[in-house]
């Protein structure tokens, strides 16, 4: 993350001296006062690591300078992901392979065209994305900036399989515009009345932090996978939906311990006889009721609904059943036999 942070701190040093120090001090506040991008920029992923480098001042110019850190980062992402698999990976490598390559990547559900305009990006940006466009509108200077992202994003959207940290490239760039955008209504909001632009900007950068923070608590409740490999680590055998929201090599903590994350197995695949525990999703416990019994049940985030009666906090985050750990009854009576 600091590395991450650098990156924007650096962006933000070239864009006070092209653009000017309000530009820089609103775009660093917009982004303070959102949710994902420092959220993803704490992440070990690919993109948080081009997108270090894309936020590093003249980068298309001394992107020479930046190749040492990419080795080192590509490096330590094989190492530790082959540890962790037990089997030499290069992860950056398989996951271009699988998505350009073979063109897999619709294998993990696909989106409409226009998501990211009407879903991602309002998500990740909230008030910035209304003000993203006025910012271009006012300064010639910032539609080199904004439509760029735009078109970038546009042309993401042809993929069938979207993910929000697909184009995370394009928020400071957007964050830039908004920041443009929001003093350029400052200014005609201080000539209807004095400090009326100045209550706008508290306003609104005061409301993206409230939603970024209700954002916070959703995806406190949105892994539920993780919340499985924690409440039971026994021997494990992962089901796609938990495999999506949490359960990862790094929640394997005891090395004597059989884990496998085999995908789209089927109770009746002779491969899930040889666990005695299996995290599933909770719609598929039909399948193995005969055979199994649960032990706990993992709820996860299933929307928000507001509640007038618990004023002044009137929203709720509603969760559900969406993760079972199971024990398979063959070893339950063998263990206890034994």
């Amino acid at each position: 993350m600091a590395w991450g942070l650098k990156a924007l701190f650096t962006l933000s040093n070239a864009v006070r001296d092209i653009l000017g120090a309000n530009i820089a001090r609103y775009m660093l506040l917009f982004i303070a006062s959102e949710f994902h991008l420092l959220f993803y920029i704490s992440r070990t992923l690919p993109n948080t690591f081009g997108l270090i480098v894309a936020g590093c001042e003249d980068t298309m110019i001394r992107l020479s300078g930046y190749r040492p850190l990419l080795f080192w980062c590509s490096a330590a992402t094989t190492f530790i992901d082959s540890y962790y698999w037990k089997r030499y990976l290069w992860p950056e490598g398989e996951v271009l392979w699988y998505n350009t390559i073979m063109n897999k990547s619709s294998n993990w559900g696909v989106s409409p065209f226009l998501w990211y305009f009407y879903s991602a990006l309002p998500r990740a940006l909230l008030f910035a994305y209304v003000l993203s466009p006025i910012g271009a509108i006012a300064d010639k200077r910032i539609r080199t900036i904004f439509f760029p992202s735009a078109i970038f994003v546009l042309i993401y959207s042809i993929l069938p399989h979207k993910e929000l940290r697909f184009i995370i490239y394009a928020f400071p760039l957007l964050n830039i515009a908004a920041a443009r955008g929001l003093i350029f209504i400052q200014r005609k909001f201080n000539k209807i009345l004095p400090h009326l632009g100045s209550i706008f900007i508290f306003g609104t950068l005061l409301l993206n932090a409230s939603l970024s923070s209700i954002m916070l608590c959703v995806s406190y409740h949105n892994y539920p996978g993780g919340n499985a490999m924690l409440e039971l680590h026994r021997h494990v055998k992962e089901k796609h939906g938990a495999a999506q929201t949490g359960v990862s090599r790094f929640g394997e903590l005891e090395s004597s311990w059989n884990y496998s994350k085999i995908e789209n197995l089927k109770n009746a695949d002779e491969r899930i006889l040889k666990f005695s525990h299996l995290i599933i999703e909770a719609s598929d416990w039909q399948d193995y009721e005969a055979t199994h019994r649960q032990l706990s049940v993992v709820n996860g985030y299933s929307g928000l609904r507001i509640n007038w009666n618990l004023l002044p906090y009137p929203l709720i985050i509603s969760t559900e059943p969406q993760l079972l750990i199971i024990e398979s009854v063959k070893f339950k009576k063998a263990a206890e036999n034994s």
